[in-house]
């Protein structure tokens, strides 16, 4: 990788390095595989993730209703103007080969006011042990809450899970859009609690 661009910034802006990617065999006329985040090399091990979007239609129908049953028993629901309201899933996946099943999902409520157009959104993780049997129902571990105008209010996603550094810790990557600009989170799974354990700067307008 070569940085072609340094970092620039301004009285409201600030933007990451540039960089080219080159290709492992420097012989191959091969464009590189998509990615979304990159790591050292040896320090990450990739999860596979399952979407909902991805699934059989009464499997994904399970999912959701799973997904809407959890964030509504998800305490901190004090903006009453949500109160009553559904929970409409717009993405959700599933970790395989953890001893752990994971489903991460981005929730999101609508007032569908036309002068005044209002949403909350909710990122939740949450786990069932696959050791036991019959294997129990998933169970909250994390959830992060905001609301506000629609047009305006931060957004959130997923963009890869991984085993990161020797403890091969699970590790969800998560950007995050909002009117500051662009920024990445990792949480991170530390003694059986999922964990916000960095956030970067935001870069962007």
């Amino acid at each position: 990788m070569n940085a072609v661009g340094l970092p620039a910034h301004s009285d409201s802006c600030a933007t990451w390095p540039v960089a080219t990617l080159n290709a492992t065999n420097p012989d191959s006329t091969a464009p590189p595989p998509p990615w979304t985040v990159g790591f050292q090399t040896g320090h990450a091990a990739e999860v596979a993730l399952d979407s909902i979007e991805g699934l059989p239609s009464a499997d994904s129908s399970r999912l959701a209703a799973e997904v809407a049953r959890i964030a509504s028993a998800l305490p901190g629901d004090t903006a009453a103007s949500f109160r009553g309201l559904p929970f409409v899933v717009t993405k959700a996946w599933r970790a395989r080969a953890l001893d752990r099943r994971v489903l991460v999902a981005i929730v999101v409520r609508n007032v569908n006011q036309e002068a005044n157009p209002r949403q909350e959104r909710l990122l939740l993780v949450a786990e069932r042990d696959t050791t036991t049997s019959p294997s129990p129902r998933f169970t909250a571990m994390y959830h992060e809450r905001v609301s506000g105008l629609e047009e305006t209010i931060e957004t959130t996603d997923l963009i890869a899970m991984v085993l990161l550094g020797a403890a091969r810790r699970p590790t969800i990557v998560v950007t995050r859009d909002g009117a500051s600009g662009a920024a990445y989170t990792l949480l991170e799974r530390v003694d059986g609690r999922w964990q916000r354990r960095w956030t970067s700067a935001y870069s962007g307008c």
